[in-house]
């Protein structure tokens, strides 16, 4: 008698502790109602060096997995010297609509400043480069696979490819990479910026000025080292080109001697170009995204 108790006191306990006390392993929502073996986590401000701009926000999707979860990094610009990660947050959350299987990744960096003279070329394609090799180290830790795609804004963009043709080839290789404006050679676009009618172009040319820490006749070997255009080869990954015909800040001449090198290698690119637009591809801009969207639907997924 007293074994039956003890074993049916056994048997309850056992049920109880299988069925009534949650698992570690319990399943939250995904965004189509069914049940996600991971949650979609947000870690901001995670950091990727001992400076204080080295930090990074990283969105990860929710049954996400290191086989199947591609990643998307975005870089901010800002002349170098000016501007945040956040500036793609809105950015990001449409993406996550159009792209919900991909992990996003916002970069920050140092910034230049001309004042101290510190922080100037090659600072930030350094930062850059150590960030995206860190989350790659660590894709097993966030659950996310090692192919991903890279887009920068204006500066950002001469930093993503800048990466992409330079660094990736040596590190790990993005498997396509977008620039919105980007500069693309820095030893010419001092005299491209200043053949342009804008009253504001000494102002433009003073950003690369204090990013260089020179004019491209003081800094020859830095200028030439820092821009994309000198990286490319039949290895470089598919590029996607977005600009505005009447961009003073990077004249579209530095997207057409680009596609001009895309060709002549051999490297799958876009170039679109949109003429009467600005630096901010004003009036365009959503088109610009669906034609990023269209991209990474080929490249990324």
């Amino acid at each position: 008698m007293t074994k039956r108790i003890f074993f049916i006191f056994t048997l309850l306990a056992f049920v109880a502790v299988f069925f009534l006390i949650p698992s570690h392993n319990s399943r939250a929502c995904n965004k189509n109602g069914q049940e996600a073996v991971v949650p979609a986590t947000e870690l901001l401000d995670q950091p990727y060096g001992d400076y204080d701009k080295q930090k990074f926000d990283i969105y990860l999707p929710s049954d996400r997995n290191t086989e199947a979860t591609p990643v998307f990094f975005v870089i901010h610009g800002g002349g170098w010297v000016s501007g945040n990660k956040s500036a793609f947050n809105p950015l990001i959350k449409r993406l996550q609509e159009a792209l919900p299987q991909v992990a996003f990744v916002s970069i920050g960096y140092r910034l230049a400043d001309p004042k101290t003279m510190t922080n100037l070329f090659p600072t930030q394609e350094e930062d850059v480069k150590a960030c995206i090799e860190y989350i790659m180290n660590k894709s097993e830790e966030y659950g996310i696979s090692k192919k991903f795609a890279i887009l920068g804004g204006s500066a950002g963009a001469h930093l993503a490819m800048l990466y992409a043709y330079k660094h990736g080839r040596h590190s790990h290789q993005p498997v396509a990479v977008a620039s919105m404006v980007g500069p693309t050679n820095i030893s010419n676009i001092f005299e491209q910026v200043m053949m342009t009618d804008d009253p504001d172009k000494k102002v433009y040319l003073g950003w690369f000025i204090d990013a260089v820490g020179g004019t491209n006749e003081e800094k020859p070997e830095l200028c030439y080292t820092s821009s994309p255009i000198n990286y490319v080869t039949n290895d470089s990954p598919p590029t996607l080109l977005l600009y505005g015909g009447a961009d003073n800040v990077v004249p579209s001449q530095q997207a057409e001697e680009l596609a001009d090198k895309l060709t002549v290698y051999g490297v799958e690119h876009i170039f679109k170009l949109y003429p009467g637009r600005g630096h901010n591809l004003k009036g365009v801009y959503d088109e610009a995204i669906q034609e990023l969207i269209f991209f990474l639907n080929v490249y990324l997924k």
